[in-house]
Formats: C-alpha cells, sequence, structure tokens
C-alpha cells in the first residue's frame, strides 16, 4: 500500500463533517481568516516560517486555504483533500516556507474555529471542524514524508507529437519564443491541427513548468515568463490559420469568477473558433452577472467555461445559476478546467450539459451539438 493509500485509510476513521458544519464553515471563512492572519503576523517565529517570502504568501494561502476546505467539505471531497496534502507541503515547502508553519496555521485554524463557529447551539458543528484540524496536525509528519517524495507527472508526454514536445519545452525553458513558433509551426506542416498543438505540445509543456515550480526549480517570475513566450506562440499560431467559414452557432467563453489562470479558456476558444463558430471571448475573472448579460446580448447558443483552482468551482455553480435563470432558450453550458481533472467528483455538483478535459473534445461535442440544433444555432 502506497503512503498516499495509508494516509487515506486513515482518514477513513474521521468523523463525517456534517452539511450544517460545512455551512457553518463557509459562513465564518472571511471572520476566520482574519484571525488567522493577525495570529500569524503576531508569531514570534514569522521570519524563519516565511524564509524569503513575504507575509503576502501567508496571506494568499489562508485565503485560498478557507475557501478550498468549504468546498471540500460541501461536497464530500475528504479524500480530495488529504490526498492534495503532499502537493500543497511540496509547493510551499520548495519556496522557502518552513514546514512548521502548517501546524501552527492548522492551531490557528482551530482557534478561529472555537471564535467564530463554537458558538451556542453550534458545538456539534464546531467539534466535528476542529476534529478533522486535529487529524491534519496528527499527521503532519506523514504528509511531510509524502512531500519529500517525487512529484508524480500527471500527463502523458509520449503523444503523437512527442518530439515536437520535447524540443518546444527546451526552446521554451531557454526563452527562445522564436524557436517554439518554428517548432509549432513545423507541427502543422507535418498535419498537427491547432488542437493537437495545443493537447500534445502547449498543455504538457506548461503543466511542466508548473511542476518545476512546485519543485522549486524556478521562481514565480519564470513561470510567468513562461506563460508569456506561449501566449505569444499561441496568438501567432492562432494568425497563421486560416479561419472556417462561418458554420453558425455562437459560443460565448470564459474563465470563472475569480479564476486567473485563462489558457484553458483561450485554447477552447481557438477550437471552437477553428470549427467555424462566432465566439465571444470573455477572458478571465469577470463576475457571474456580467457573463450571464453577455450571453443574453449575443443570444449566446453555447457556454464554455473553464475553473483551474477548486476554490473557483462555486463561482461556476453560481454563474451556471445565474445563466440558467435568465430568458430562454437557454444556451447549453460545457465545463472544464485543471479542478475537476484534479477533483472529478466537482464535475457532478455543477448544472452542466457536459464536461470536457481538452479543447479538442469539446469543440467535437460542440460540432455534434450544432449539427442536432441547426434552427437554434444563429
Amino acid at each position: 500500500m502506497s503512503g498516499i493509500d495509508q494516509l487515506l485509510q486513515a482518514a477513513a476513521d474521521l468523523e463525517k463533517i456534517g452539511v450544517e458544519a460545512a455551512r457553518a464553515y463557509n459562513a465564518a471563512a472571511d471572520r476566520m481568516t482574519v484571525l488567522v492572519n493577525r495570529a500569524l503576523l503576531d508569531h514570534p517565529d514569522l521570519e524563519r516560517l516565511l524564509g524569503d517570502n513575504t507575509f503576502e504568501l501567508f496571506e494568499d494561502n489562508h485565503h485560498n486555504h478557507v475557501r478550498f476546505m468549504g468546498e471540500m467539505l460541501l461536497n464530500g471531497g475528504i479524500d480530495g483533500l488529504v490526498a492534495s496534502l503532499p502537493w500543497v507541503y511540496r509547493s510551499y515547502h520548495n519556496q522557502g516556507v518552513d514546514y512548521d508553519y502548517f501546524p501552527i496555521a492548522l492551531r490557528a485554524w482551530i482557534e478561529a474555529i472555537r471564535a467564530e463557529i463554537e458558538l451556542p447551539g453550534r458545538h456539534t458543528e464546531a467539534a466535528q471542524l476542529i476534529g478533522l484540524y486535529r487529524w491534519l496536525i496528527d499527521h503532519h509528519d506523514a504528509v511531510i514524508r509524502l512531500a519529500e517524495m517525487e512529484s508524480p507527472h500527471e500527463h502523458d508526454r509520449a503523444g503523437p507529437w512527442a518530439g515536437h514536445y520535447a524540443e518546444f519545452f527546451d526552446r521554451l525553458r531557454s526563452r527562445d519564443h522564436r524557436a517554439c513558433r518554428e517548432v509549432c509551426r513545423a507541427a502543422v506542416r507535418e498535419g498537427a491541427t491547432q488542437a493537437d498543438i495545443f493537447q500534445y505540445i502547449v498543455y504538457p509543456a506548461m503543466t511542466a513548468i508548473g511542476e518545476l515550480w512546485e519543485a522549486g526549480k524556478i521562481g514565480v517570475a519564470d513561470e510567468h515568463m513562461s506563460t508569456a513566450i506561449v501566449n505569444n506562440v499561441v496568438i501567432s499560431l492562432y494568425t497563421d490559420a486560416p479561419l472556417p467559414e462561418y458554420l453558425g452557432g455562437v459560443a460565448v467563453v470564459a474563465t470563472a469568477p475569480d479564476e486567473h489562470h485563462e489558457m484553458g479558456a483561450w485554447m477552447v476558444a481557438t477550437c471552437l473558433e477553428l470549427e467555424g463558430w462566432n465566439v465571444i471571448y470573455l477572458g478571465s475573472d469577470l463576475p457571474a452577472d456580467e457573463i450571464a448579460r453577455a450571453v443574453v446580448a449575443h443570444r449566446a447558443d453555447l457556454v464554455a467555461l473553464s475553473v483551474a483552482m477548486p476554490f473557483n468551482v462555486d463561482a461556476v455553480r453560481t454563474t451556471v445559476a445565474t445563466i440558467r435563470r435568465g430568458p430562454e432558450p437557454h444556451p447549453a453550458i460545457v465545463i472544464g478546467g485543471g479542478a475537476f481533472v484534479r477533483y472529478p467528483h466537482l464535475i457532478e455538483t455543477v448544472d452542466a450539459d457536459a464536461y470536457f478535459a481538452d479543447g479538442r473534445s469539446a469543440a467535437e461535442w460542440a460540432r455534434q451539438f450544432r449539427q442536432a440544433t441547426p434552427a437554434e444555432a444563429t
């Protein structure tokens, strides 16, 4: 049995977190975050815990932690929570954060739960939540051991364009955007489609860049520079490709509200446009009501929403519900993104018509959808 399997087996003995406890946790999230930030700011070992980082790193982590925990608690994702722990430890430790930060922060969360949730009539809910946090503290050393193991590569990089991927990644690491562009253009000349470039070259390259950051081998600036190069390459390829004849259908594409990772949404938008859709690309981090207004204004037949971070899945639910409340006929809604790849059980919690792991699959489904509803495509 692997280490992570042993950790998951140990988690099976945890008291089930009830719906009321999860709702109480989410309701108190902002107030608890303030308390945890104060506790860490006042900690005598703050400088050692932070390493070379600024306190903003901890503030961001606390903001994301409470949203992630709220999502996992409300939608039965304790296994997903436990499985993510080694990645979280490894990522932050490799950025210079001391491992001691985690139990210190977890104790601060316990005190915040006591202050904001352990109120008259809420003792059971608070006890359930505190039990979970104590379990996390008790298994701190086990998580460190797992974090020190090699990070698994989740994406298959041995696809049909593996040679081009390897060269692209090498050029990306050397920051040669012209060479990256030429590698992709060579693949196109050899028969690769835009969807092939995205799925077998660009996406795995960005996944690998993320793994290098996770391992502490590159910094945030390097990661951002790689993203900028990839954006440059993708835009160049887009302008190279002849747009097909408009075949009907309006598609609105966006990320979830509060989501800043838009590469996936951009790829889906490009794949749809190359399938002859009229694509309205809204980019990242738009409020749900603004996305819904765009859907109505453009009389969209299809909406595609991408979400990379699991704590933004609830924003997708809100967006979908807002669109569904709009005037009929309602568009078809498809979802995708890294949040659902890592936590597939969350797919069923969103009232979408379909889920797709990549732009190619989404575009193929959209083609069939348009053919099945020709009268509604405009």
